[in-house]
């Protein structure tokens, strides 16, 4: 399937993508705010995968390979938000951001946890899924973010105490 996709044939892009497309169509949704930027994303991500598929060497999981493509362009996709809402702002449009480990203990919860997601800032759920979902370390996500150390830490404490007041909010 590999060779098939490095000589541009589609039927093996077809393959890899209908094989891995619903697994990271979930990953989408937990970086995204909704589905249709969901399902933009990961067709931004497969067109990426096809486009650099000889940079892949084969040594490692195909699946972590194409899960760090997805990964970067969920953050480049976060950045490019913020600086279009900073112009939005400047431009006297002045939106406003949309207002450890967590475990599933049901799909109930789990749905909870989904909605509750989707109420944090974009940063903010983007840093979860880093540090609590795909289990970066707070160094590596730093780097990959372009931020302080304690900067992101402190971002993630932040974004965990919210995340802890929506869930208590819904489970009233």
């Amino acid at each position: 399937m590999i060779q098939g996709c490095r000589r541009g044939e589609k039927e093996w892009q077809r393959a890899l993508y209908e094989k891995y497309s619903p697994g990271y169509y979930t990953l989408c949704l937990r970086y995204t705010s909704d589905e249709e930027a969901a399902k933009d994303m990961l067709m931004d991500g497969f067109v990426a995968i096809f486009r650099s598929i000889n940079q892949y060497s084969g040594s490692g999981s195909l699946e972590a390979w194409m899960r760090q493509i997805f990964t970067h362009l969920a953050i480049r996709r976060h950045y490019k938000s913020l600086r279009e809402k900073r112009v939005m702002r400047e431009t006297a449009l002045s939106e406003e951001l949309p207002t450890d480990n967590i475990v599933e203990e049901s799909m109930i919860r789990r749905d909870l946890l989904y909605v509750a997601l989707h109420q944090l800032t974009d940063e903010q759920r983007l840093i979860v899924n880093l540090v609590a979902v795909e289990e970066y370390t707070f160094a590596e996500v730093a780097e990959m973010m372009h931020l302080n150390l304690s900067t992101l830490k402190s971002r993630y404490y932040v974004a965990c105490e919210r995340l802890k007041k929506i869930l208590e909010e819904i489970d009233r």
